[in-house]
């Protein structure tokens, strides 16, 4: 995008805010992964995990959740998913196995599953750590390797993310229609 997701206003606030607020209905407590270098103005500092891995991508917010809880199951969010609505993750938590690594939802459309927007098992730590250590980074890879629920989202667009300008443009088509 060439700036900072999380800033992005597509429901009339940024992104981290919009994200705190729809997964603060379905979670008991909810927290914001930072690189120890960002500042989010605004933010709570009691809501705020630093990732304690450098270099690693998202599966360092993902790591540094579960080094702040490792009994939790962590619903991740994406701050770049602004389509996310309340529909998808009640189908998501609706759909979760807990005898499992991870639920995911993937499209079978796609190649890969979409790993952050996922509930991730207290068990998974383990696993995401192995992985780590031996070059896996993709939080996307370590889903497809471990024994993880897949699901089909209701909605595909639900699943945009805002990788680049021209995708801003099409969730804000979408979001007026």
């Amino acid at each position: 995008m060439g700036r900072d997701k999380s800033m992005i206003d597509v429901h009339g606030m940024p992104q981290w805010k919009y994200s705190l607020e729809i997964l603060s209905e379905f979670c008991e407590n909810t927290w914001i992964s930072l690189r120890p270098n960002h500042i989010l103005k605004d933010v709570p500092e009691d809501q705020i995990i630093i990732d304690q891995y450098e270099n690693m991508g998202p599966i360092a917010g993902i790591l540094s959740a579960f080094e702040f809880d490792k009994e939790t199951a962590w619903l991740t969010l994406a701050c770049d998913l602004p389509l996310v609505d309340e529909q998808l993750l009640e189908q998501l938590i609706f759909a979760r196995n807990q005898d499992k690594i991870a639920t995911a939802f993937w499209e079978n459309t796609k190649d890969f599953p979409e790993p952050l927007i996922c509930i991730w098992e207290p068990k998974a730590f383990h696993l995401i750590s192995e992985k780590v250590s031996s070059g896996i980074k993709s939080p996307g890879k370590i889903l497809i390797d471990c024994d993880a629920n897949f699901i089909e989202p209701l909605s595909s667009k639900a699943l945009l993310n805002l990788n680049y300008p021209e995708d801003l443009e099409i969730v804000r088509e979408i979001i007026n229609r």
